[in-house]
């Protein structure tokens, strides 16, 4: 593109053509567009766009987005509460693991039942450095003595999530990270097809059993 400024022009950017002409010589000319076109048209693009706006939604409580989300998690929570289970589980992946998180950390008393967290691919850690209001209801989570478990399932070939849960510390006792051990392929990593691997892994349900009883 930076050695035939018509073609911006042919696209309606006639003022802009001798800019961005200039750019396209300096960033290599067509052989290196054509070489990032082909590397994006792999990126998860609609998957992040996905995921973004309904997570700035929450983190700056849009239109009362981030209160609608949590009455709604509350709601079942507290009815499992109030039904007297002896175990309850709380799953989340994703950017719900944040919500799951920011829920949990308000329960004004802890409940009778024994109380579980499993958590899938979440971006917390990121999360947190964007939210004062996460980062302190992750703060809240770890010392209010609520959980009796904390099993958070994170791989380093899910582009889209980190770990939850710090390295660095000392964790409460049952707060474990969980590594995956599988390997994908560079295209699935690209497409996000990796970040709903946690699904296939046999640990996941064998740790859902076990808080179970």
């Amino acid at each position: 593109c930076g050695s035939d400024p018509e073609l911006f022009r042919a696209w309606g950017l006639e003022a802009a053509a001798p800019v961005l002409a200039a750019w396209g010589k300096a960033m290599g000319g067509w052989p290196v567009w054509l070489a990032f076109g082909a590397v994006t048209a792999f990126l998860p693009m609609l998957v992040v766009v996905d995921v973004t706006r309904p997570s700035t939604a929450y983190l700056v409580n849009r239109a009362h987005f981030a209160t609608k989300v949590k009455a709604r998690v509350e709601k079942v929570l507290y009815a499992a509460i109030n039904d007297d289970y002896e175990r309850i589980v709380v799953v989340a992946h994703s950017f719900g693991v944040g919500v799951a998180v920011e829920v949990l950390s308000e329960l004004e008393t802890k409940p009778e039942a024994t109380l579980s967290l499993v958590t899938l691919g979440g971006s917390l850690g990121l999360v947190r450095a964007r939210s004062p209001r996460l980062d302190a209801a992750y703060g809240r989570l770890l010392g209010a003595g609520l959980l009796a478990s904390w099993t958070d399932f994170w791989s380093d070939q899910d582009w889209l999530g980190t770990p939850s849960l710090e390295a660095a510390g000392a964790l409460p006792p049952g707060f474990v990270g969980q590594p995956l051990e599988a390997s994908l392929s560079l295209p699935s990593k690209l497409s996000g097809e990796s970040h709903g691997l946690y699904f296939q892994e046999a640990a996941l349900y064998e740790t859902l059993v076990d808080r179970c009883g």
